[in-house]
């Protein structure tokens, strides 16, 4: 899991014009994926993203069908909205900041995107792959961001992932006293006693 101090450095880090704006790209789509709730498979295929939101507030919604829940064929054909809050921990709309960043790296967001929600970047020509993130190159990035040391083989610490990004909020949502129906609802579980409720979350 994350601290709060550790998701506001990502807040900084997305603000910094002094960084390369692919960095701040994969900030965006860190911070994308801690308040939503994911893991890096739901954003490795969605088909839409809508946008609303002001200076008050709002919110993102993310539809995909490559989801957890979505294992049965039934269910794959569903598309699963995923809800982002606009307004970080360090009390600004961190959105606005996140899509300028997304379109000046050239990232399109459209109503039929049937991909990732930000693709691998390439190291040796400049821009972005073909293909999505893997969860070990988020990992390595939410590392490096938030100025954690790769892990070394034999330590039983616990080391930030990828898994940490869908983790942290719900746990503080543990930590704040929800119910465990609810952050089931919060993390979309496949467990979720109401499926279908589940899929408003």
């Amino acid at each position: 899991m994350l601290t709060v101090a550790q998701v506001k450095g990502l807040h900084t880090a997305l603000k910094n014009t002094a960084l390369h704006v692919y960095d701040r790209t994969m900030v965006a789509y860190l911070l994308f994926a801690l308040y939503g709730r994911c893991r890096n498979s739901d954003l490795a295929l969605i088909q839409s993203f809508e946008a609303d939101f002001s200076d008050e507030g709002g919110f993102v919604v993310i539809h995909t069908c490559n989801h957890k829940t979505g294992r049965l064929a039934t269910l794959k054909t569903r598309l699963m909205p995923i809800i982002i809050p606009a307004r970080g921990v360090d009390g600004e709309v961190w959105v606005k900041e996140a899509l300028t960043v997304f379109d000046a790296a050239g990232v399109k967001l459209s109503d039929q995107i049937d991909g990732p929600l930000a693709h691998a970047p390439s190291s040796s020509v400049g821009g972005f792959m073909k293909r999505g993130l893997r969860s070990s190159e988020v990992s390595s990035m939410l590392r490096r961001f938030i100025n954690v040391a790769e892990p070394v083989p034999g330590d039983s610490a616990e080391i930030p992932s990828s898994h940490s990004l869908k983790a942290t909020t719900l746990s503080w949502c543990a930590r704040y006293g929800l119910s465990p129906a609810t952050r089931s609802l919060l993390g979309r579980a496949h467990k979720c006693p109401d499926r279908d409720i589940c899929y408003l979350f």
